[in-house]
């Protein structure tokens, strides 16, 4: 480096110098203004303490911000960084422009006064002297960013050295080295994320097609439309419960969703087949064959034929809460006579009992339930 540019340096620092010894007392002032003030002739130390701290903290800080952020732009350092550093060395360089032009308004003497009253004919407006005198001589920290600026751009004027150039391209290489190891690292994190939630779709699509393909078997459906025949009274809204708890017994499937879709299908087809049968009794007589398929459980009447189908549709074993549904009596009852062998219980499950052996077990107050018995087996 050359004695010139040494002494370019220097004087830049000593311009910087300059603006912050005018300035911090000025800031000082404003913000020990707002600080309890002296009595009986003492002025408290400590609230002039605070007051230069935070005049410093001001003014010095928007003189090494200017600084550090010309050196960051050489850095490759993102534009919205760079924008909010400058956002807020505006902020702060405006705040202290604003206190020293009150300091300049409040202590103006009459050294001036021949010329402050002198107007400068302007394009959009004739201010005088003395309006334009404070606000130049409060704008110390506007020369200092100005400063700034223009001793960056002197100093990358200058040619670098071949060691300067060596440090810059090994930097470079190994920040282009670092940039693609970290770049690797997210595309991977991101593939995982990408095959997490693609198997997570896979398996909500299967649950779905399970869900949605099961009552689309016709040998399946045809059981679920026989069972309801045999026992319309299932199909109320108050025994879905029961229902379901049935239909599960001998369907392929456990799911209660499933079961739902099962219960619900055949309540829509055994429903349109009820107002076919309607409609051809009205137009052709009644019609003895539907009116067995979907009334004769309600009626009370049954058949041979009917206790046949059950027994192949029909759930083998009930719990003892669904048996005293179906026979009347309570749960302790039905548990009673398995104990005197009128019934007979699960071999493994204790908690169940066969169904054919429910049949003959009801309670006469309950002849109600009487289809229900003769169509299970």
């Amino acid at each position: 480096m050359s004695w010139v540019n040494r002494a370019l340096k220097g004087f830049f620092w000593f311009a910087f110098a300059s603006f912050l010894a005018a300035s911090i007392p000025h800031v000082a002032y404003f913000f020990r203004a707002f600080e309890p003030q002296a009595t009986a002739g003492q002025d408290p130390l400590f609230y002039w303490g605070i007051a230069y701290a935070l005049a410093v903290s001001i003014d010095v800080m928007i003189v090494l911000l200017s600084v550090t952020v010309a050196q960051l732009k050489h850095q490759q350092v993102g534009r919205g960084t760079i924008y909010s550093i400058w956002a807020f060395i505006l902020l702060l360089t405006g705040l202290s422009w604003f206190i020293n032009w009150q300091y300049a308004r409040q202590f103006s003497s009459v050294m001036l006064n021949q010329v402050a009253g002198t107007h400068l004919n302007l394009y959009f407006f004739s201010p005088s002297v003395g309006q334009i005198d404070p606000v130049i001589a409060s704008m110390f920290q506007v020369f200092a960013i100005a400063y700034t600026y223009i001793a960056d751009k002197i100093a990358m004027s200058k040619p670098k050295t071949a060691e300067e150039l060596k440090q810059e391209t090994d930097e470079e290489e190994a920040r282009v080295k670092e940039l693609a190891r970290l770049e690797d690292i997210r595309k991977r994190r991101r593939q995982q994320r990408v095959a997490a939630m693609v198997g997570t779709i896979q398996h909500l699509s299967t649950q779905v097609q399970s869900m949605h393909a099961t009552p689309d078997d016709p040998e399946t459906l045809q059981r679920v439309l026989q069972f309801f025949r045999e026992m319309p009274h299932l199909l109320q809204p108050e025994q879905a419960v029961l229902a379901d708890r049935l239909l599960k017994e001998f369907l392929p499937t456990r799911k209660d969703e499933v079961v739902q879709i099962w219960r619900m299908r055949a309540a829509h087809l055994l429903a349109q087949e009820a107002c076919e049968s309607e409609v051809e009794t009205t137009e052709d007589g009644p019609d003895t064959e539907n009116l067995r398929l979907v009334g004769e459980a309600s009626s009370g009447s049954s058949s041979n034929n009917k206790a046949r189908t059950s027994r192949s549709t029909g759930p083998r074993y009930l719990s003892f809460a669904d048996a005293a549904v179906l026979t009347g009596y309570t749960v302790d009852t039905l548990k009673r006579m398995a104990n005197e062998g009128k019934i007979k219980r699960h071999p493994s499950d204790k908690n169940r009992v066969v169904t054919s052996t429910v049949r003959g077990v009801r309670n006469p107050k309950r002849i109600a339930s009487r289809s229900v018995l003769e169509a299970i087996d």
